[in-house]
């Protein structure tokens, strides 16, 4: 089993405004990044992954993207 390392920026330790769970978050993303730093976990895989509920996860997603520590790219469906 290899061990992963998942790196953050210092800001987002010291910004008061983020969350326990914000954090997490930022954190499982890098667990699913690719070398250049995109990922796309859904919703349910990051909620299970750091056990709080979807909903937890949308939310922590939406402060993460307002405060700048990640961006957004919607995906084209797959009908």
């Amino acid at each position: 089993m290899s061990v992963r390392f998942s790196i953050i920026p210092v800001r987002a330790i010291e910004d008061d405004r983020l969350t326990k769970t914000d954090l997490k978050v930022l954190n499982a993303l890098g667990a699913y990044a690719d070398k250049n730093g995109w990922c796309n976990p859904s919703y349910l895989t990051m909620s299970d992954r750091i056990n709080v509920s979807k909903r937890t996860t949308i939310r922590a997603l939406k402060r993460l993207s307002d405060y700048g520590y990640v961006s957004k790219k919607h995906r084209a469906s797959h009908d």
